[in-house]
């Protein structure tokens, strides 16, 4: 009985002769003993981690390779007349006058009574909707906002701008016309914050007040859309998914545009691509520059005179110095 009942003689209990075992659990990140492991149970199979692609690791250079020039001609065309560079008259003004295009003036550019917006009074009550609730649906690429083959946007697709958060329809143009979706975006003035199935959209006014609002209040981001989510909902219910990175994303996106844009670079063929290190920076005011804030002669200034160019007033007209310097000396 007492050969029976006596447990086997196990020589490597709790021993590690070699120390190899110590130090691999020691190098380990997690200490898993193989005195705590059951034998005989097998581990489930790990799941493998699905690649990202390089649109997700890498948005900002997936959008300057591929679209960055197709981006600033686009922000420049809608300054400009767009699809109504051909015509003489505002098309509303034409319809709401019935009178026809003869009998009405030629604006420069566009009609003041088109930037008022139209009201709406059912002779009850207000209540709480969308345009996207009552059946609105913006149609781009289309100034007459019909297209024969309309393609649907994303279910869930939102505006950022000024007043809040907004749920729109949007019907892409599928026609003869058809364009990718992101430049159909940017023309109606919608910044996209991605190229291929865009869910997320910003105003060019909402970008252009932040960049300004960043630059003289000094406010963070973060704070301005905790803002524009009070304005959609101020409840505390049914807050609207945070598009927080989206805005980053295309904030960067939009200065990087303006520095493009005021360089210069949008009016020369292959612009960006062409852009080199130093085209974008902007000349110091007040440091001396010949020809622009230099008197005439100053180089035949003596040595020890030359002191009064250091320092120039930025508000002063082109050849005027101003110094401290220049006060001691005279």
């Amino acid at each position: 009985m007492g050969d029976t009942w006596s447990p086997v003689n196990d020589t490597e209990v709790f021993l590690d002769p070699t120390d190899s075992w110590y130090e691999e659990e020691l190098c380990a990140e997690i200490y898993e003993s193989h005195v705590f492991k059951q034998a005989g149970v097998d581990e489930p199979p790990k799941k493998e981690k699905r690649k990202r692609t390089k649109v997700s690791k890498w948005p900002h250079m997936v959008w300057k390779d591929l679209h960055r020039q197709q981006y600033l001609d686009e922000l420049l065309r809608r300054e400009g007349r767009g699809e109504y560079r051909r015509d003489k008259h505002c098309p509303d003004c034409v319809m709401r006058s019935g009178t026809g295009a003869e009998s009405l003036p030629t604006p420069e550019f566009q009609c003041r009574d088109c930037f008022l917006d139209d009201l709406c009074w059912n002779g009850e009550h207000f209540e709480a909707s969308t345009l996207k609730d009552i059946g609105l649906h913006v149609q781009l690429n289309h100034a007459s906002m019909q297209c024969r083959l309309p393609i649907a946007s994303h279910q869930e697709f939102k505006v950022l701008h000024g007043n809040g958060v907004h749920h729109v329809a949007v019907d892409y143009c599928g026609c003869e016309r058809q364009l990718p979706k992101h430049v159909q975006l940017l023309r109606r003035g919608w910044y996209p914050a991605s190229q291929q199935v865009p869910r997320t959209a910003a105003s060019f006014q909402l970008l252009e007040f932040l960049h300004l609002l960043s630059l003289c209040a000094k406010t963070s981001i973060y704070d301005f859309y905790r803002t524009l989510e009070k304005l959609t909902t101020n409840m505390g219910m049914a807050v609207p998914k945070s598009w927080y990175k989206a805005l980053m994303r295309m904030l960067l996106q939009w200065q990087h545009l303006k520095m493009l844009k005021r360089g210069g670079r949008g009016h020369i063929n292959d612009g960006v691509a062409t852009t080199k290190d130093h085209d974008l920076v902007v000349m110091c005011l007040s440091c001396p520059w010949p020809g622009i804030n230099l008197p005439e002669g100053w180089e035949e200034v003596p040595p020890e005179m030359q002191c009064i160019f250091i320092c120039t007033a930025a508000d002063e007209p082109p050849g005027s110095v101003r110094s401290e310097f220049a006060d001691f000396m005279h």
